[in-house]
């Protein structure tokens, strides 16, 4: 058996597909499943670097399957001000 691989999606690939009333309904069930204890809290990972970091939210939401959801955001702001040669200086 092959693992399944995984699946990169376009943000109008997703908005074909998943309605923006849909995530907010499924971001209120996780949070009322989280405050009745029937899911675990999410967790923050964050990485500092220096002029910025990453950070990622994940939480567990329980439907017919298991899913796991998560959103990643990077933040360098002092990028927009400094050339693309300076930015990736090792």
């Amino acid at each position: 058996m092959q693992p399944e691989r995984t699946l990169l999606l376009r943000r109008s690939e997703i908005e074909d597909v998943l309605s923006l009333r849909d995530c907010i309904d499924a971001v209120e069930e996780v949070f009322r499943l989280q405050g009745h204890g029937k899911i675990p809290s999410s967790e923050i990972l964050g990485v500092k670097a220096p002029n910025g970091g990453l950070h990622v939210k994940a939480a567990l939401l329980p439907r017919g399957r298991s899913y796991i959801v998560a959103k990643l955001n990077t933040n360098f702001p002092v990028n927009r001000t400094q050339s693309a040669c300076r930015r990736f200086k090792v």
